[in-house]
């Protein structure tokens, strides 16, 4: 955030003026926070994201590792049951 331009002017005084500029300063810091946190957000849901991309994936894994054992546990009964 630029600064604002205050020709001088009897109408403000040197202590409004310099307290303008504390609270110009004041705002570009706040600003510059914003925007480092709004970046923090943006990496902690991409994170998020991928987390939960994993997690699917590690679901579906351990499904498909169940449903294969259900599969080897019905071939076994029914080798043992015909034999």
């Amino acid at each position: 955030m630029s600064p604002l331009y205050l020709p001088a002017s009897p109408c403000i005084s040197p202590a409004s003026r310099a307290r303008l500029e504390e609270e110009q300063e004041r705002a570009a810091g706040l600003e510059a926070e914003k925007g480092a946190l709004a970046q923090q957000l943006q990496e902690a849901r991409q994170e998020a994201t991928h987390s939960r991309a994993a997690l699917r994936e590690v679901q579906q894994e351990l499904e498909d590792e169940r449903e294969a054992r259900a599969r080897a546990d019905k071939q076994l009964a029914q080798a043992l049951g015909h034999g």
